[in-house]
């Protein structure tokens, strides 16, 4: 995550219980980072893969910063 942070990279995990506390650790640190998707084990690849261009595409970089979001 802190590698993440400091590169300005958003992370894709299928790890919602850790990546959740992280986030809310980074809040309450009033720590930033570039965004944290969780994806659905139990979704196809593909599906998954497009849902996060959806989210990039819609969202953009500015409001995906600091965010936890769900694909």
């Amino acid at each position: 995550m802190a590698f993440a942070a400091a590169d300005g990279r958003a992370i894709v995990t299928h790890n919602r219980s850790d990546f959740e506390q992280l986030h809310l650790q980074y809040f309450t640190e009033s720590r930033n980072h570039s965004c944290i998707i969780v994806a659905s084990v139990k979704r196809d690849l593909g599906i998954t893969r497009d849902r996060i261009l959806d989210l990039v595409n819609r969202l953009g970089q500015v409001y995906m910063s600091n965010q936890l979001l769900f694909a």
